[in-house]
């Protein structure tokens, strides 16, 4: 009887569990990038306890993200709790977190601050690069169940497809449209949450539909295009008019600045050219000079005119130039008709 119930424990061990987090508070990023600086500090300064107080706040606090982060900081962040586990003596979560920081960021490589050449934790994250497979297998049957607002995203990276690398973890995440985390999950392979997916020949789910023209009834045969009407009339499309009172255009914004700069660099221009045929003048009336004091007085005049001229040019041509090369891009705009 005693052995039954080891071979059950160990079946039920074996059976991929998927966590979902049940959180009392918030991680925010703020915390995250304060604890994986901390764990990357204590290993450069060979704090043990410190490196184990941070990771377990990260261990517990992953899935409980206020906000989502870039996929090099989930990298990171799984690197980190590989290094813990192994610390710990847990060797396969380790192996298991380092294959998902390779599956994120393969190019890693550890500095000898963090792990000499011949750690057991640097020996283990080495050994797993060379041969990590990192194709993903989909659940057959199934499709992301996509919220109607927000997005998911595993591992920091778009879901959307019911697909994951196996035989090493991964966190869903739901995120809302102000990018708030609403809830996660951590599962093994591809052992996706009943949260996430969902059976593939469920009916899709209703949304708002883009309609042009008249919809064919029964009592209102569809319209033959012309190439196959065989009358030989040409046949022409008609849209209903409360059909278009919202039409979607594509249209080119031009920058606000753009018209202002070119104005005012074009004028700037102009201002350059009235001061240097001032210079002009005041040097004429330098060659007329008959005492020295006056020779000296506009001389000093006609070389300030000509330097304000040409700093007076140089700016407007900059400001010419930097409007030129303002570019919009193109916008969406909303046009209606009421």
């Amino acid at each position: 009887m005693r052995t039954l119930l080891c071979i059950l424990a160990c079946l039920f061990l074996l059976v991929p569990q998927v966590s979902q987090a049940a959180c009392k508070t918030s991680y925010p990023l703020q915390t995250v990038a304060r604890d994986l600086g901390l764990m990357q500090s204590a290993l450069r300064n060979l704090d043990e306890q410190g490196f184990r107080d941070a990771g377990t706040r990260l261990k517990l606090g992953m899935p409980c993200m206020e906000a989502p982060a870039p996929a090099a900081v989930y990298a990171t962040a799984y690197r980190l709790l590989g290094a813990l586990y192994h610390l710990e003596g847990d060797i396969v979560q380790s192996e298991a977190w380092f294959h998902t920081a390779l599956e994120l960021d393969p190019g890693f490589a550890w500095d000898v601050r963090d792990f000499d050449v011949g750690h057991p934790i640097r020996l283990s994250f080495e050994s797993i690069g060379s041969g990590l497979d990192t194709t993903p297998v989909a659940v057959e049957g199934k499709k992301i169940r996509q919220p109607k607002t927000g997005r998911l995203l595993m591992d920091g990276r778009p879901l959307m497809e019911p697909e994951a690398t196996l035989g090493r973890p991964h966190m869903v995440q739901q995120i809302s449209a102000d990018n708030k985390v609403l809830d996660s999950w951590v599962f093994e392979g591809n052992s996706f949450p009943e949260q996430v997916v969902k059976p593939s020949f469920d009916e899709p789910d209703a949304g708002p539909a883009l309609v042009i023209g008249e919809e064919p009834t029964k009592d209102k045969p569809r319209r033959k295009d012309k190439d196959n009407d065989d009358s030989g009339e040409v046949v022409t499309s008609t849209v209903s008019a409360n059909v278009m009172d919202d039409v979607v255009m594509v249209e080119r914004i031009r920058p606000p600045m753009k018209t202002p700069l070119m104005l005012v660099g074009g004028a700037s221009l102009l201002g350059a050219g009235g001061t240097y045929a001032a210079s002009y003048l005041m040097s004429q009336r330098f060659e007329e000079a008959t005492t020295t004091d006056e020779a000296n007085q506009l001389r000093a005049t006609t070389n300030a005119l000509v330097l304000a001229s040409g700093g007076i040019a140089a700016v407007g041509l900059g400001l010419g130039y930097w409007g030129m090369l303002l570019d919009g891009g193109y916008g969406i705009g909303i046009h209606g008709r009421f």
